[in-house]
């Protein structure tokens, strides 16, 4: 048996206003997949991450003696999330059986190479055994940690205690970072929410703040058979979309914990937890991935784009690797200038009535308030939502209350749409 705690931590850095886009895989400093994020109306990139890597380490065979019992399912799981994550453009890195030396140094020449840079997203994985103290404190077990019950001293020496992962995860200076778990141990340094908590209006308002958020399969005395349901869970949520749950092509972490929450309780007796870490500021944020669904289907060029080239080498259309999109683009921005420099001349040549700057200074701060109203109108349907969505899942199909929730979670999605136009036509007169 192995007490199984799901944990996910995560942050994205300020990124700034932005319209509305889709992720854009392309290649970049030699052949290197990273993700984009493009202007779905102009398709013009708004920002791109360099890389996108995975740490996965798997402890199954534990050092004989130690008193920890073999966890033979792991590879095999590990397996599963590594083809996930590569069709996700993820160049993993995998570590099996570490000892304890091995472990942390696992976790810090990852975040020393990978996690310095800001244009990557970092996701880490572990499965194997874990532990938690009496006095709460949270440890991941290398293969040659003794039990605690016959050497504390030992068991403390060789273990990882968590508070090193958050403080790994406070260094990490990457935009995206996720951190899973599949072990055990308490959930000590969550910031708990209630249920019903909406993902916020839209990705770009996501990828604007930072967060490290927690998603734990239940407390540290909850127990599952070796064969984890997480894992897999967590592998199909993202390769086959089944933790899209607004199916928009995107999945976000609350997305994803709500989800996880729904496969592990439905196999399981675990009590699922999700919340956020114990700072206001790296609460904010959210995760984002791109559907598996939405990756397979190549005639949505509106959800992924890909390409791969080689570092050095010249596209055959090309002359001698010039890019002519970057010119007649230059070209463009140059046009773009003087426009707004002659409109500045002009503007600057006509004289306004006394008392019209304060009149618009007015509007313009009607328009702010009846946006911010709007905005709040629009998080509450979304919590509404989702709390509905959660009930659903709990309900059988042919179940009456489950035809009346989907009326209703129709109905509420229809005045989303319509606050969503007049959201869009306040922006447009901002």
């Amino acid at each position: 048996m192995r007490t199984t705690t799901i944990i996910s931590i995560l942050f994205l850095l300020a990124m700034g206003p932005m319209a509305s886009f889709h992720l854009q895989a392309s290649s970049e400093d030699g052949g290197t997949k990273g993700v984009g994020l493009a202007d779905t109306g102009e398709k013009t990139e708004l920002f791109r991450y360099k890389g996108s890597y995975a740490l996965l380490i798997g402890v199954s065979d534990y050092d004989q003696g130690s008193g920890w019992g073999d966890l033979e399912q792991i590879p095999g799981e590990l397996d599963k999330v590594q083809k996930m994550l590569e069709e996700q453009k993820f160049e993993v890195t995998r570590v099996e059986n570490p000892n304890s030396k091995e472990l942390e140094t696992a976790f810090d020449d990852f975040v020393k190479k990978h996690g310095l840079d800001k244009r990557n997203r970092l996701l880490f994985f572990f499965s194997g055994h874990g532990y938690t103290r009496s006095n709460g404190k949270g440890y991941l077990v290398p293969r040659d940690a003794p039990d605690p019950n016959r050497d504390d001293q030992g068991f403390t020496r060789k273990a990882l205690w968590m508070e090193k992962i958050r403080t790994w995860a406070k260094e990490i200076e990457a935009h995206h970072a996720l951190f899973l778990f599949d072990s055990c141990f308490s959930g000590a340094i969550l910031k708990t929410r209630g249920r019903g908590e909406g993902v916020p209006p839209h990705i770009t308002r996501l990828m604007a703040k930072p967060v490290r958020q927690f998603m734990t399969a239940g407390s540290a005395d909850e127990k599952v058979p070796a064969k984890s349901i997480f894992t897999p869970a967590f592998a199909d949520a993202i390769r086959y979309g089944k933790g899209d749950l607004n199916k928009d092509g995107y999945i976000t972490g609350k997305e994803l914990g709500v989800h996880l929450e729904s496969e592990v309780s439905k196999f399981t007796k675990q009590t699922p937890q999700i919340g956020n870490i114990k700072d206001y500021d790296l609460a904010q944020g959210d995760f984002v991935f791109v559907s598996g669904v939405a990756v397979e289907k190549g005639h949505e060029p509106d959800r992924v784009y890909e390409t791969q080239t080689t570092k050095g080498s010249a596209d055959p259309g090309t002359n001698s690797g010039i890019d002519w999109r970057t010119v007649i683009g230059a070209a463009l921005g140059i046009v773009a200038i003087l426009i707004a420099i002659i409109g500045w001349i002009r503007r600057s040549a006509v004289i306004q009535k006394p008392g019209k700057p304060e009149l618009k200074l007015k509007e313009i701060e009607t328009l702010r308030q009846e946006k911010k109203e709007k905005d709040l109108q629009w998080e509450t349907l979304q919590k509404e939502i989702f709390g509905m969505k959660r009930d659903l899942a709990e309900l059988k199909q042919t179940d009456e209350r489950a035809f009346e929730l989907k009326q209703r979670i129709r109905e509420k999605e229809e005045q989303q749409k319509g606050l969503e136009a007049e959201l869009e036509d306040l922006e447009r007169k901002l």
